[in-house]
C-alpha cells in the first residue's frame, strides 16, 4: 500500500507539475507559484504597462509577430494551436491564450502601444487576486505566447564578475533609466577582497540574467551609436577641411557638382542633417538646401538662409465676413498673425491668409559677386538679385511673408512658431 501511494504521489506531482513566475517588481524580486489554474474574471481589463517599470518592458509587449497571430484570428470562434500552446478570437478585441498541456487559458487582448492587457487573472496567492497575481499573470502570458511562436526559453550567459572601475564607469554611468540603475546594482554586489562587483546566485537564474543581458545590451548598443556618430562627425568635418582648401572662385561650383554626382533624391518629409546627408548620400530638397547652407557657412562663404510663405489674399466674401465680425471675433482672427513683426498694418493684413510654417519653403541665398543667388534645394536661381531677402519674393514670384534663421534655431528644426518673426513682402502686380 505505501508502495502503491508512493508511485500514486509521484505520478500526480508528473502529471500537475508546479508553475512558478519570477519577476522583478518594487526593486525587490517575486517568484510566484501557481495556485489555481482556474482563472478569475477582472473587474476590468488589465495594461501592465501600468505598474511595471522599464526593467522586464520586453516580457510585459506583444513582438510584432505575436501580435500579428492574434490579429490573424479573423473571425470570432476562429483558433489555431502549436507547440502545446491554442490562441482563438472570442470577441472583436478579445481572445484566449491556452496552455494545453497544463490546461491553463487566460483571456487577453491588446494595449494601445503592443502591451499585453488580460481580461481574466489566475491566482498566484491565497490572499484573492491582486497586483502581484497581475503582473505573474501577464508575464505568463507572454511566455506561452512566445512558445506558441516557436520561441524556446533561451540560456542567457552574463559575466560573474566586473572589474571595479568597468561596472562604475561602463555599466552604472552609461544607465539613464532609474529602473535598470537600481536593478543592477542589487544583481552586483562589490567584493573589497577580491576587489571586484560579484552576480548575487539569483542573477543567474534564467529570467534574471535575461533582464541583466537586456541592460547589457542596451548599453553596448548605445556605445556602438556613438562610435558611429563620431566617425559620421569625423567624415563631415574631413570634408569640410577638402572643401576649405579650394580656391574661393571654385568652391561654389564644385559643392553644385559634389551634390549633383552624389547625393540621391527623396521626396519624404524627413529634415536630415548635413551630417546624416552626406553619410548616407540620401535627402530631400529641404535637406540639400540645409547642407548647402551648412557648408557654404563653413568655408566661409556669405550664405543667408529663410522660410519663405506665399502671401495669399482672401477672396472678396471672405474679407467682407471678416469685417463684419464682432471685436471678439476679429481679435481670435489678429492672433493668428502674433508672428508677423507689428510694424506692418494688420488692418490691411488681414485681407491676407496669416503665414503658417507647415506650408513655408526653407531658401538658402548665396552672396556671388554683388548679387545674391538662391535655391530650395533643387536648382540654383541667378536673377539678377542684389539684396537676399529679395530672393524670397522672386521665388514665390508674388507677395509673400519671409524670416530670416539664425544660427541658434537653424539646427532645431522643427522650427517653433514663437521663434519665428515673420516680414512681409506685398505683392507689387
Amino acid at each position: 500500500m505505501k508502495i502503491y501511494s508512493l508511485i500514486l504521489l509521484l505520478i500526480t506531482i508528473n502529471l500537475y507539475p508546479s508553475i512558478s513566475v519570477r519577476y522583478y517588481f518594487n526593486n525587490s524580486i517575486f517568484e510566484l507559484e501557481l495556485a489555481d489554474k482556474n482563472a478569475v474574471k477582472l473587474d476590468k481589463p488589465y495594461d501592465a504597462l501600468e505598474d511595471m517599470n522599464s526593467v522586464q518592458y520586453y516580457r510585459i509587449v506583444f513582438s510584432a509577430a505575436e501580435k500579428a497571430a492574434l490579429i490573424n484570428l479573423s473571425y470570432t470562434g476562429n483558433s489555431t494551436a502549436f507547440n502545446g500552446i491554442e490562441i482563438g478570437k472570442i470577441d472583436k478585441e478579445v481572445y484566449f491564450i491556452k496552455d494545453k498541456n497544463n490546461d491553463i487559458t487566460v483571456d487577453i487582448g491588446i494595449g494601445n502601444l503592443e502591451s499585453i492587457v488580460i481580461y481574466t487573472c489566475l491566482d498566484f496567492g491565497k490572499k484573492g487576486i491582486d497586483i502581484y497575481d497581475r503582473l505573474a499573470t501577464v508575464i505568463l502570458v507572454k511566455k506561452m505566447i512566445r512558445q506558441y511562436g516557436g520561441i524556446p526559453g533561451k540560456g542567457y550567459s552574463v559575466p560573474d564578475t566586473f572589474e571595479k572601475n568597468k561596472f562604475e564607469q561602463e555599466i552604472i554611468m552609461q544607465l539613464t533609466q532609474p529602473d535598470e540603475l537600481l536593478f543592477m546594482s542589487r544583481m552586483y554586489i562589490y567584493n573589497k577582497k577580491s576587489a571586484q562587483y560579484e552576480l548575487i546566485p539569483l542573477g543567474k537564474t534564467p529570467e534574471i540574467a535575461e533582464e541583466i543581458s537586456i541592460i547589457l545590451e542596451k548599453i553596448k548598443n548605445k556605445n556602438t551609436d556613438i562610435n558611429y556618430n563620431l566617425k559620421k562627425r569625423k567624415a563631415y568635418s574631413e570634408f569640410i577641411e577638402n572643401m576649405s582648401r579650394i580656391d574661393a572662385k571654385d568652391k561654389f561650383e564644385y559643392l553644385k557638382k559634389y551634390i549633383e554626382y552624389n547625393i540621391q533624391i527623396t521626396f519624404d518629409n524627413d529634415l536630415v542633417s548635413p551630417e546624416d546627408l552626406f553619410n548616407s548620400r540620401t535627402g530631400n530638397y529641404k535637406s540639400i538646401a540645409f547642407f548647402y547652407y551648412s557648408v557654404l557657412k563653413e568655408i566661409g562663404l556669405k550664405v543667408n538662409s529663410y522660410l519663405v510663405c506665399n502671401l495669399k489674399k482672401r477672396n472678396d466674401e471672405d474679407i467682407y465676413l471678416i469685417k463684419r465680425k464682432n471685436t471678439t471675433e476679429k481679435e481670435e482672427i489678429i492672433f493668428t498673425y502674433r508672428n508677423v513683426k507689428p510694424s506692418y498694418n494688420l488692418n490691411y493684413l488681414i485681407d491676407y491668409n496669416p503665414p503658417s510654417i507647415d506650408s513655408s519653403v526653407y531658401l538658402v541665398t548665396l552672396q556671388v559677386g554683388k548679387k545674391w543667388v538662391y535655391t530650395a534645394g533643387e536648382k540654383w536661381i541667378d536673377a539678377g538679385i542684389y539684396t537676399p531677402e529679395r530672393c524670397c519674393s522672386d521665388y514665390t514670384k508674388k507677395g509673400c511673408y519671409y524670416s530670416l534663421i539664425i544660427d541658434d534655431d537653424i539646427y532645431n528644426f522643427p522650427l517653433k512658431p514663437g521663434s519665428i518673426r515673420w516680414d512681409v513682402f506685398f505683392d507689387s502686380k
